[in-house]
């Protein structure tokens, strides 16, 4: 899989300034450029067999945008999971966003948007019922354009550096409070992340968390994620 004949379709056109932007499947000589955009823009760093493993297994996952002269500005990469899902904790197949990033000077131009949309199209060849992701509180642009693709229930991880932001300390809070309502025998909550709006009072999330922890001390694991169900997915049926 992630042959050279595999990258060779699948090519979209837009433009930044006037100039135009490819997006396409990645190859393997792709990865450096990859690596080189996470590691200017993105504080998490994988090491290169990762890549290669997305790529070699979740090819149509993987997608690339280039400039006029081939250069890799930027990136979508996801995975497939097996795992529970969130409404009703049947196994299904999840797309994982694992990581997504466009270069600064190209930012703005609706570059991130072609490779969501590019990408999770691609994703309906495995079978698809829901797609998750995680983001900063603080990352308003990444947190408006997931829900310009019908994102729902968002959810959010605060980064240690960030507890200082007052909506991530609203967060640690809630953190907080997850991990002591975990401790109950038999049951085990893990928050991936949440998203709060910034007219949201604290003592509404913290009602609606204890609420969900009640109606679930029966269920072994409950997997709470950023998800989009599959009838919400703007792509689905073209």
């Amino acid at each position: 899989m992630g042959t050279e004949k595999d990258t060779r379709t699948n090519y979209f056109n837009i433009f930044n300034d006037k100039k135009p932007i490819v997006v396409r499947r990645c190859s393997l000589e792709d990865l450096e450029g990859v690596i080189e955009v996470n590691e200017k823009e993105l504080p998490e760093d994988y090491p290169y067999f990762f890549y290669k493993s997305i790529l070699d297994n979740y090819p149509e996952s993987f997608q690339v945008a280039c400039d006029s002269n081939g250069k890799i500005i930027g990136y979508v990469m996801w995975r497939v999971e097996r795992a529970p899902s969130m409404n009703s904790l049947k196994l299904m197949n999840k797309g994982h966003l694992v990581s997504i990033a466009v270069l600064k000077s190209y930012r703005r131009s609706g570059i991130a948007a072609t490779l969501l949309s590019n990408s999770m199209k691609k994703l309906k060849k495995y079978k698809i019922d829901e797609f998750v992701l995680e983001v900063r509180v603080s990352n308003y642009v990444a947190v408006n354009l997931y829900k310009k693709f019908n994102f729902i229930t968002l959810l959010m991880i605060m980064a240690p550096t960030e507890r200082k932001k007052s909506e991530d300390l609203k967060l640690y809070k809630i953190k907080k409070l997850l991990d002591k309502l975990k401790s109950k025998k038999g049951f085990h909550t893990e928050l991936i992340s949440l998203y709060i709006p910034h007219d949201r009072k604290l003592s509404d999330v913290t009602n609606y968390l204890k609420n969900e922890v009640s109606e679930s001390q029966n269920i072994k694991s409950k997997f709470t994620r950023t998800v989009v169900p599959k009838c919400l997915c703007p792509f689905w049926g073209i």
